[in-house]
């Protein structure tokens, strides 16, 4: 559009930009996890399944077939149910119910990220909280900042009013509890300017002190406080807030649960031989999670695969329940390992104590298995990767299945670091995180910097398919440019649209 001149990321396959910035406005978002959906229960009419109590009366669920073409076979069909909340996602003729689901994601205008397209042109920080109006899904926090010098914290989307319950568990479908539509966006959390000189958001619990929970409940399950606790203690110490030192804060590993958790360890007397090993290790250790670290290695390999499990298992002996509270919450688990209480037994410390060793002891015996005797030779990044499947991966012959996939790549930190790389326990292969990264320096666009991995194209022959990958798991950086001057001298190539003669 003319006059509009923006650089940043979106989702894949979604219009407008969600973090970047347009020339006078910089803009970026965590998720703000308010809850935004319910589950409901419904009984269904003895003798017509196809009907559901609603009020006095009975309501029909709405049906439709879906036909999907299955190459060398006969078309399939998929009935598609509905209440007038939502989608039926389960049915028991037997017992006459049915569950459902509401969602604010099936209300009008809730596109993801739709309202990006009005955020992304506006030209101040005032201008950008006006039109969260229009933000639906998902919820999120909203950071900008503008080159007159305002910052801003602004939290935006769809949050349901519950009149009489408060949206934990599932309810009966029958018309007693429905949404009184919605928080207005000036309801909910923001600031402009704050005195402290900073925003940091990091799907913390960051609902402000003091907040009304019962005139405007927004949730009640966030991440852990551990990325934004680091977060806000760099930024405490850091009066000069440059670009690389935002670096270094976007991929910093320092792991606060692992720093809680080895004060434990201090005073320890020695166990065991692998015990012995452990704390030489630990305590030793500057609690980054490096990807080069043995006793960052060591740490996640306990902490994940032995001590979290054996704590859950001490505190809910209920084998049917250990599975529900996995993975476990980490606040919750690190202030019960602090302050034992009964549940360790009639002497907690000692109990916790033994804990601790016997699990250490454990721990070391995996490495030891996993990456070989020589604890010098451990590292976190031989257990802990990147890898950038391609979709289309699994349809290749044998030969080639993995041509096109990008890694294994050592990385470090772990879902508890600012360098977000949260990974799923079977293989240490991060999951979860940030595939993009930018750094704006707010009037001096040049001056910006950003990483996009695995690169810049999503064809495997070009290449810019893979290139940025390894910057990507070392922590580092390319230009983000902006000022014609600047990327016409950057440029090695152009793709030009032309549209079809007319």
């Amino acid at each position: 559009m003319p006059g509009f001149d923006a650089i940043g990321a979106g989702e894949p396959a979604v219009p407008g930009l969600s973090l970047g910035h347009n020339g006078l406005v910089a803009f970026g978002l965590t998720i703000f996890r308010a809850d935004q959906e319910d589950v409901y229960v419904y009984e269904t009419h003895a003798d017509d399944p196809n009907l559901y109590r609603y009020g006095d009366g009975w309501e029909p669920f709405q049906r439709f077939d879906e036909i999907f073409a299955v190459k060398g076979e006969a078309d399939q069909v998929l009935t598609l149910s509905f209440s007038k909340h939502g989608p039926i996602l389960f049915e028991d003729k037997t017992h006459r119910r049915a569950v459902g689901l509401r969602s604010v994601w099936s209300e009008p205008g809730t596109a993801a990220y739709l309202g990006s397209l009005r955020a992304m042109r506006t030209r101040t920080v005032a201008d950008f909280a006006a039109a969260l109006g229009a933000w639906r899904t998902p919820s999120v926090n909203h950071v900008c900042a503008d080159v007159d010098g305002t910052i801003g914290w602004f939290t935006a989307g769809l949050v349901p009013i519950r009149r009489n319950w408060e949206g934990l568990l599932p309810v009966a479908g029958d018309g007693r509890f429905e949404w009184a539509g919605f928080l207005k966006a000036t309801e909910l959390p923001g600031e402009i300017n704050p005195s402290k000189g900073f925003f940091a958001t990091a799907n913390e619990m960051n609902l402000p002190k003091g907040w009304p929970h019962e005139e405007r409940r927004i949730g009640y399950e966030w991440a852990e406080a551990s990325r934004a606790a680091r977060i806000h203690e760099v930024l405490r110490d850091d009066e000069t807030h440059t670009v690389w030192a935002a670096c270094r804060l976007q991929t910093d590993v320092h792991s606060l649960p692992a720093v809680r958790i080895c004060r434990l360890i201090d005073d320890l007397p020695v166990s065991s031989e692998d015990a012995a090993k452990g704390l030489a290790l630990l305590r030793d250790w500057n609690h980054d999670l490096d990807a080069a670290s043995p006793a960052a290695a060591l740490f996640e390999v306990w902490w994940t695969l032995h001590l979290k499990p054996a704590l859950l298992s001490r505190l809910a002996p209920d084998p049917a329940l250990k599975p529900l509270l996995a993975p476990g919450d980490v606040d919750t688990l690190l202030g019960v390992l602090e302050k034992p209480d009964a549940r360790f037994g009639v002497r907690p410390k000692d109990e916790r104590d033994a804990l601790l060793l016997t699990t250490l002891a454990e721990a070391v015996r995996n490495c030891a298995a996993r990456l070989g005797h020589d604890t010098a030779k451990w590292a976190w990044g031989r257990l802990h990767h990147g890898y950038f499947q391609h979709a289309a991966s699994p349809l290749l012959p044998g030969n080639l299945s993995t041509s096109w996939d990008v890694g294994p790549l050592p990385v470090g930190g772990s879902g508890s670091t600012p360098m977000h790389a949260g990974y799923r326990i079977t293989d240490f292969r991060c999951i979860s995180g940030a595939s993009v990264r930018l750094i704006m320096d707010v009037g001096d666009w040049d001056n910006s910097v950003c990483i996009n991995a695995p690169g810049q194209s999503g064809d495997p022959g070009s290449p810019h398919y893979g290139d940025l990958a390894l910057l990507w798991a070392r922590g580092e950086y390319a230009p983000l440019l902006y000022s014609r001057a600047r990327v016409e001298e950057a440029t090695v190539a152009r793709v030009r649209l032309v549209p079809p003669a007319s």
